[in-house]
């Protein structure tokens, strides 16, 4: 299943987003969750809701909202974002969207399933994007790109993440196993980092939000090139993850 946000103000175009994406869904198998919000501010407020595509109407960019693209990368960083209606988009957004999937609401269906078709081959599946941490009293599920960063504890790992600290007994290496190594890390024999929530790096110590974490002399080289390719890569948004 595809879970999908629509943040339209417009009835009428919500409404035949609804429709093509059902007669999408009759016509491909592909089965979709959508919920619908008004505004921006609605959206960012309810975005803990792991989405795989937003589609955002761009007359509430150009209306002064800029920065929602950005948050919803920082956010939801794994979201692909489609723009709807794009009369003419501010330069500010240029960097946080594909204009391939630019979507007219004039467009005829034949038109945005092709482009429905091409974004969903470059989504990676739902689950992907999830890990299950199993404690001795609970398990949990949470996006990969929620882990700010994970913390060896002697037989223990601590999850340090956007919602807090999560301790599970398991090892480094077994968890290394099922995160992507182009976004985790090492800076240490300690710290697994998730690049995307690096907020500055200097030579021997990295800021993750405001804790900072050192960096030890034999990780050094690889941690600042992985850094390095990341930025030039993938610059503030995350590639996709596995």
């Amino acid at each position: 299943m595809i879970t999908a946000a629509i943040v339209e103000d417009q009835e009428a175009f919500t409404e035949r987003l609804d429709t093509f994406l059902k007669q999408y869904e009759a016509e491909s198998g592909v089965t979709f969750s959508a919920r619908f919000f008004a505004d921006c501010a609605s959206f960012l407020k309810h975005c803990c809701h792991a989405y795989d595509i937003v589609f955002i109407d761009s007359h509430m960019i150009n209306g002064g909202g800029t920065d929602f693209l950005g948050r919803i990368q920082t956010r939801i960083s794994s979201a692909a974002v489609v723009l709807l209606e794009v009369p003419a988009l501010p330069a500010a957004a240029d960097c946080c969207f594909d204009e391939e999937y630019t979507v007219l609401m004039s467009d005829a269906y034949p038109v945005f399933s092709v482009k429905l078709t091409r974004l969903l081959k470059n989504l990676i599946p739902g689950e992907d994007r999830f890990l299950r941490i199993a404690t001795r009293h609970h398990t949990y599920r949470i996006q990969k790109n929620d882990i700010r960063y994970i913390e060896t504890d002697g037989h223990h790992l601590v999850y340090h993440t956007t919602e807090g600290d999560i301790t599970q007994y398991s090892s480094m290496k077994a968890v290394e196993k099922l995160l992507d190594p182009r976004l985790f890390v090492r800076c240490n024999a300690c710290y697994l980092i998730n690049l995307i929530h690096v907020t500055e790096l200097e030579e021997s110590e990295v800021r993750v939000g405001r804790e900072t974490l050192r960096i030890s002399k034999g990780k050094k080289k690889a941690f600042h090139s992985a850094f390095c390719t990341y930025l030039e890569k993938y610059g503030h948004k995350a590639p996709d993850t596995a």
